[in-house]
């Protein structure tokens, strides 16, 4: 009669609560496994979007310098360089930018007067940065400054400036400049 009562209580067994609470348990994990992935991708994404939006900040500022520039005759040329010095007309400043082997992009001015004023190797201890760590994984200067000792066939420079943002997803980024002179 023992026998009788217990089968007709309702309820689950325990085999049965215990293969529920595994399916729990691995719905549970799956969804923390998704969760974290997201948040993850979530930061990698606005740790690239802040670099970007860095990178643009200064590409512009660097831009808006360039067009009024002038630059040393020597080089004729450059070709993915780091450093690029420059006069700015529209300040009266010796302006000088780098991306720096630890992950900065730096500037350095001076006072002068015309492009020979210009230190081409300002100390680094001189210079200030324009981005935080970690923001650029690379930054460049390519192009030709303005000659016109050939009246017949003069060269109008131009910089382009490339930059990649640092991030979860690295983003190039690349502009050109003309000089106006």
């Amino acid at each position: 009669m023992l026998n009788k009562n217990i089968k007709k209580k309702k309820g689950f067994s325990l085999v049965e609560t215990l293969i529920a609470l595994l399916v729990f348990s691995f719905i549970i994990v799956m969804l923390m496994g998704s969760f974290s992935s997201l948040l993850k991708n979530y930061a990698n994404v606005k740790k690239t979007q802040r670099g970007m939006e860095s990178a643009q900040y200064v590409i512009n500022m660097m831009a808006k310098t360039i067009r009024s520039s002038v630059f040393p005759s020597a080089p004729t040329s450059y070709a993915g360089v780091n450093q690029i010095t420059m006069f700015d007309n529209s300040r009266s400043l010796c302006v000088t930018y780098k991306y720096d082997t630890d992950g900065l992009l730096k500037v350095f001015t001076a006072a002068g007067t015309v492009i020979t004023d210009c230190d081409t190797n300002p100390s680094a201890a001189s210079f200030t940065s324009l981005t935080a760590p970690n923001e650029l994984s690379s930054f460049s200067f390519s192009g030709v400054p303005t000659d016109i000792t050939d009246p017949m066939n003069p060269v109008f420079g131009k910089i382009s400036i490339t930059a990649d943002a640092y991030g979860g997803n690295a983003a190039k980024m690349q502009t050109t400049v003309s000089l106006r002179q």
